[in-house]
């Protein structure tokens, strides 16, 4: 069982490692965000499982491919607002998959192989509320609506922190669903039909009075459904995805640092701004940056996450 453990771990670093590498060399990700890539997938993939690692790269795929949407716009409000550019870095590699990491490192502990059910729900909320908050910001850039500060329904720029539109909000919901879903598919484990074959031979071998027939081959492949467990993961998931994504919205509306270029007007997370003034702070802890921020998100995903898990029962 170790040695299997350790094939995988080692699998898991050169997949990632292979990702890593073509996504600095498709620029959406920097040389540090390429080693972020290897650290959290290698970790998520060799503690938690392929399938744990499959709702990873769902998430780095999905989200890389709505980053190439009207790139260009993004980028001229992306170079204007946000501290970091379009490509991703070790920081934020860490801020949206570090907790999910330790989710899954703590799963091949003694102690979290009692508690699996537990962090597999706090796992997918964790990750799809880094799903619902990046897919929140890649589409609500291009929402036709002004942002609205979500504390004060203030109008604000386009990728000011804090605002929200209506598309960024369903955006949001699609990313932890769509996650959640995906999640839920590689969920290993007795399908409803396996089921029932089951309950069906050790019914007959006891003697008992026929059960209805078992589905054929055929039939099972027609009548697919999502196992007991796939429907707990996809329940974490879109709950937990889009409490961390509100909860992202309101940090970055009061806590998150702020500044104001003195010579443009423009409130940017940048403490110089493009113009090359430095900039002036006018609301925040300026300790609190957009990966503070991101790691909250996901750690507020992760805990309701588990608890609609435990809320729901257990399989």
């Amino acid at each position: 069982m170790h040695d299997n453990r350790w094939r995988r771990f080692g699998a898991a670093a050169v997949l990632s490692g292979g990702l890593g590498a073509v996504a600095r060399w498709r620029r959406a990700l920097t040389t540090s965000g390429a080693l972020g890539a290897l650290l959290t997938g290698t970790s998520i993939a060799g503690a938690g499982g392929w399938d744990w690692g499959g709702a990873l790269v769902f998430f780095f795929v999905s989200s890389s491919a709505l980053s190439r949407v009207a790139s260009r716009r993004k980028l001229a409000i992306a170079v204007d607002k946000f501290d970091k550019g379009s490509q991703r870095d070790l920081g934020q590699a860490l801020a949206n998959g570090g907790v999910a990491s330790v989710l899954a490192l703590a799963r091949a502990t003694p102690w979290g192989r009692a508690h699996d059910a537990a962090l597999e729900d706090a796992f997918a909320g964790a990750l799809a509320a880094a799903t619902a908050d990046t897919w929140a910001t890649e589409v609500g850039t291009l929402s036709p609506w002004a942002p609205r500060l979500i504390t004060t329904g203030r109008c604000v720029a386009a990728g000011t922190s804090g605002g929200i539109t209506p598309l960024g909000l369903v955006a949001a919901a699609a990313g932890a669903a769509t996650l959640g879903l995906a999640f839920a598919v590689l969920s290993p484990g007795q399908s409803p039909d396996a089921a029932l074959i089951t309950s069906h031979k050790f019914h007959a071998e006891r003697g008992g009075r026929p059960l209805p027939r078992p589905f054929s081959r055929e039939e099972r492949g027609v009548r697919r459904r999502i196992t007991t467990r796939g429907r707990r993961r996809l329940r974490a998931a879109a709950l937990g995805g889009m409490a961390g994504a509100l909860a992202d919205s309101v940090l970055g509306a009061t806590l998150q640092a702020m500044y104001r270029c003195p010579c443009c007007g423009v409130e940017t997370e940048r403490r110089q701004h493009r113009c090359g003034s430095s900039t002036v702070r006018v609301r925040g802890m300026p300790w609190v940056d957009n990966d503070v921020v991101n790691a909250a998100c996901t750690l507020i995903g992760a805990a309701v996450g588990a608890i609609a898990g435990a809320l729901a029962g257990r399989r």
